[in-house]
């Protein structure tokens, strides 16, 4: 890939990480004779550039801020720290933080109404 970018006149690819290797993002720069065609069309996205994965740390430090300031449900702690729905990380996070002892459910687990809060 490296190569048929390279024997094209292709800029090399931006590869980027984080120490702990949580995310690996590859940027591909388009052609230059490609983005002539295109003019000021030659965007990909409307939506600017993509936020970088939180680390667990970041996650459970951010889920613990949340909730200081306000009670909420899985559902509505995902939509206020910007996911589209509950992910498979932050449903962890949540496990480990209540069988941890630092945030409780308010009423039954999984019933209406229920919501999450700092312990305490």
């Amino acid at each position: 890939m490296l190569r048929a970018l390279s024997d094209n006149g292709s800029k090399p690819p931006l590869f980027e990480t984080d120490d702990d290797r949580t995310f690996f993002k590859v940027t591909f720069f388009l052609h230059e004779a490609f983005s002539k065609e295109l003019g000021s069309r030659g965007r990909i996205s409307e939506q600017g550039p993509a936020q970088s994965r939180r680390t667990r740390a970041e996650l459970r430090a951010v889920v613990i801020e949340e909730l200081g300031r306000d009670k909420a449900s899985q559902r509505e702690l995902a939509r206020r720290l910007g996911y589209r729905s509950l992910s498979k990380a932050l449903r962890e996070v949540v496990s480990e933080l209540v069988d941890e002892g630092v945030i409780e459910y308010t009423g039954t687990v999984g019933g209406a109404g229920t919501k999450l809060r700092l312990r305490g």
